[in-house]
């Protein structure tokens, strides 16, 4: 009889000991924010449309994975510790039930995906978790429902989920498209998906079902911009966001841009933009801080060659789809447009025509209604699709912002970098090689159809995009090539090597001299060639802007279209 009055008064401890780690759980949710609840059996299978099986197993089931219950929610905590000070008489009964030799039957469980709701037992499992034990035999009934739960999920998760399980509803992508998932972390975005399926059905035959018009969504939108996700890494730049979250984000950002520009933009530049503006990888942070506190006059654009990465790669070959035309409104800027209407012509492109201001006061100029109906009517006559934009800011500083959304960068060349280090300090031409993201077509005053086409090439990195472009110039649009590598042997057996392999004409000549910059544009005027390409500066800002360089000696000939690769 001592012994059992004990055991007894051992089990009334243990009772108001688990109470009081009760309240000290509720506390710790309101410092952390995650939710010391147990979920609602019902709500949860409401939610997620879920539906219970008939059989029953018999199984030894891990505690943690018990997260809620049938209709004792309120009166435990998510721990299962014990909140109603009247369940004292039946938990001590059922501690020393467990504690003696007849035992306890198993509790009976709903479960859906990796938990467990309590139908009945719920002081079993609340003991069993006061003395640590790790497992419980239950009978389990299983709920099938399209979206599984975890023992992590929160609140807003069974929210999140929720909005999932009718998403799946909706579309059918979980039986047509069973690969692919659409997690996402933050509540309310499946409608804007559910939008966007909408939009592509309506463009399509009016009996097409919302499910039909979801699997074209899916492989002609989200899969290859998953896809481009995947291959560029961007979940390392962005850890806390999912692949459904990122193309939301880009998407919706692509949105934003075309309602503010209206203009049409590819996809995977809003994703190189948002890397380059939110990317929380320290390595992202540490050049943000460095741009910031460095002059933009020696700012340096990204490495050589990533222009090209940051496309995605997809059917369409074409490299400028989208070209950027500098207008200030001389006549050297028309120039620079006629050049961009006989590249577009090549590549089936649009032309993007940037104006910029010193203020929004100067966008309703007459001069600037003027401009842009020149700019329509010369498109408009060369047949080829135009869009006029008027930015206001710094001219560098807005071409290189535009251009990385576009593919090239065109402009005159009125004003070529001085032969001195402060006419180069000075010179916006050098700031833009330097800084722009994308490849640079400067145009004297006498644009060409790029026919015959030169190469300068020295085996540097940018030297290396500028052979990918001569290349691609010459496969696709059939032009002449000729590879000029002066005091580079090494160099002219590498092009001529990379020209083979690709199945493309070209020759390849090697020179010796020192003014190298005057050899390639006297070899540009004898051959007759209608556009130089060449690699931008190789040095540092510093050294090109103290010491030179051939890109500048080039440029200051003024005597072809000259396109500086990076």
């Amino acid at each position: 009889m001592e012994n059992r009055t004990q055991d007894y008064l051992r089990a009334i401890d243990d009772f108001y000991r688990a109470r009081r780690r009760a309240n000290i759980e509720r506390l710790l949710s309101f410092l952390t924010g995650r939710s010391a609840d147990l979920l609602d059996y019902e709500k949860v299978r409401h939610q997620l449309h879920g539906h219970e099986l008939p059989a029953k197993t018999f199984q030894s089931i891990p505690l943690d994975a018990i997260v809620g219950s049938v209709d004792r929610y309120q009166d435990f905590t998510r721990g299962f510790l014990p909140l109603v000070e009247g369940d004292r008489g039946r938990w001590t009964q059922v501690e020393l039930a467990v504690t003696s030799l007849e035992g306890v039957p198993p509790i009976e469980v709903y479960q859906i995906g990796e938990v467990y709701f309590v139908l009945d037992g719920h002081h079993r499992v609340s003991v069993a978790r006061q003395a640590d034990e790790t497992h419980i035999d239950a009978n389990v009934t299983l709920v099938k429902t399209k979206v599984p739960l975890t023992a992590d999920d929160q609140p807003i998760d069974l929210i999140i989920k929720s909005e999932l399980s009718d998403f799946l509803g909706e579309t059918g992508l979980d039986e047509s498209r069973p690969q692919s998932k659409f997690k996402v972390t933050q509540p309310n975005q499946y409608g804007w998906l559910l939008g966007q399926i909408e939009a592509v059905r309506q463009g399509l035959d009016e009996d097409t079902s919302l499910k039909d018009a979801a699997v074209i969504w899916h492989d002609q939108l989200y899969r290859p911009t998953v896809d481009y996700i995947n291959r560029r890494g961007l979940l390392q730049e962005f850890p806390k966001r999912t692949r459904a979250d990122l193309f939301i984000w880009i998407f919706k950002r692509r949105e934003a841009l075309i309602e503010q520009w209206g203009l049409e933009i590819e996809p995977y530049a809003v994703a190189v933009d948002l890397v380059a503006q939110h990317s929380s990888r320290p390595q992202r942070v540490g050049q943000k801080v460095a741009e910031a506190v460095t002059p933009r006059v020696v700012q340096e654009g990204p490495p050589a060659g990533q222009w090209r990465l940051d496309r995605p790669l997809t059917g369409d070959t074409r490299l400028f789809r989208n070209i950027l035309v500098a207008l200030d409104g001389t006549d050297a800027c028309w120039d620079a447009l006629t050049q961009a209407i006989h590249l577009a012509r090549r590549e089936n492109g649009q032309i993007i025509g940037l104006h910029v201001v010193a203020s929004k006061m100067n966008q309703a100029d007459p001069t600037v209604a003027a401009l842009q109906q020149t700019f329509d009517q010369r498109c408009s006559e060369a047949e080829i699709k135009g869009h006029f934009l008027v930015e206001t800011g710094v001219i560098v500083d807005k071409i290189c912002a535009v251009a990385r959304f576009l593919d090239l960068v065109i402009l005159s060349l009125s004003h070529p970098p001085g032969p001195s280090a402060v006419a180069r300090l000075g010179s916006g031409v050098s700031q833009l090689i330097r800084r722009c993201p994308r490849p640079i077509l400067a145009v004297p005053s006498t644009p060409t159809r790029p026919n015959r086409l030169l190469l300068a090439y020295d085996g540097h990195p940018k030297a290396k995009e500028a052979l990918y472009i001569a290349t691609y110039m010459a496969g696709q649009w059939g032009s002449d090539l000729q590879v000029l590598c002066i005091n580079a042997p090494e160099a002219a057996g590498e092009a001529g090597r990379y020209l083979a392999e690709r199945g493309v004409n070209g020759n390849v000549i090697r020179q010796k001299g020192k003014k190298t910059g005057a050899m390639i544009m006297t070899f540009a005027r004898e051959n007759d060639i209608d556009l130089v390409l060449i690699g931008g500066y190789s040095a540092k800002s510093w050294r090109s802007i103290v010491l030179g360089s051939t890109v500048d000696e080039v440029l200051r000939t003024r005597n072809r279209p000259v396109l500086i690769c990076r």
